[in-house]
């Protein structure tokens, strides 16, 4: 997903502020990063199973 402030024509000082778009594009973003940090930690938790140490 790019940003969509690229080449937007109502860009301004501030404008992340009150642009929904904007504000759509930086949630994508935050359930993307969650999801991601979730994963990365069931992936340590799988490997020290492995290994026989305790998580």
């Amino acid at each position: 997903m790019r940003p969509p402030c690229l080449n937007c024509k109502t860009r301004h000082l501030g404008c992340h502020d009150k642009c929904d778009r904007y504000k759509k594009y930086k949630e994508h973003f935050k359930t993307n990063d969650k999801e991601e940090k979730q994963f990365a930690a069931y992936l340590v938790s799988a490997m020290k199973s492995m290994k026989g140490e305790r998580a």
